[in-house]
């Protein structure tokens, strides 16, 4: 009876097949173009943001006005980050890839720790008036520092699956 998983491969030399394993190969094969695709919009979309957007707002409407958009839009770099580390942890546990399983931990200890430091800026924000509290910088410091390690991390969850070299058939 054949099992609907597998299809039979090219003879192996000694009269036997090998198996090759169709559903996994597809799951590794989809996992891994979202992650690419979702891990693009977030970590572009931040990169662009941090060294364009920030800098022409911030000239344009000032630093408080310029807070206030940085607050909204960040929350959507978060859910972003968020899906990529799911992504990025399915995809590693797949491939059996513990660097990415790891990385993809990491990246979700960042992303619930700038989410929870975003939340304690906001609070520190007082929007009718225009101003923040005493530690507002201290904190957002501390915010960016945990950005960029983010940053970073997530480029380590991408970048081994597109440094790998792939395996060519040689000929015999």
């Amino acid at each position: 009876m054949k099992n609907a998983n597998y299809e039979h491969g090219p003879a192996r030399g000694d009269g036997h097949y090998e198996n090759r394993d169709k559903s996994g190969s597809a799951i590794r094969t989809w996992s891994s173009v979202a992650l690419f695709v979702c891990w693009s919009l977030w970590w572009g979309g931040l990169t662009f943001y941090a060294a364009v957007v920030v800098p022409i707002g911030t000239e344009r409407f000032g630093s408080f006005d310029q807070g206030l958009v940085t607050q909204e839009v960040t929350r959507y770099l978060h859910v972003l980050a968020a899906i990529v580390t799911g992504l990025a942890l399915l995809t590693g546990l797949v491939e059996k890839n513990r660097r990415k399983i790891l990385a993809a931990l990491l990246l979700g200890i960042l992303t619930v720790a700038l989410t929870y430091q975003h939340n304690a800026l906001t609070i520190r924000m007082d929007t009718a008036n225009d101003t923040v509290t005493d530690d507002f910088y201290r904190m957002h410091a501390i915010y960016l520092w945990l950005t960029t390690g983010q940053w970073i991390v997530g480029l380590l969850t991408i970048l081994p699956a597109t440094l790998t070299p792939t395996r060519c058939p040689t000929a015999t």
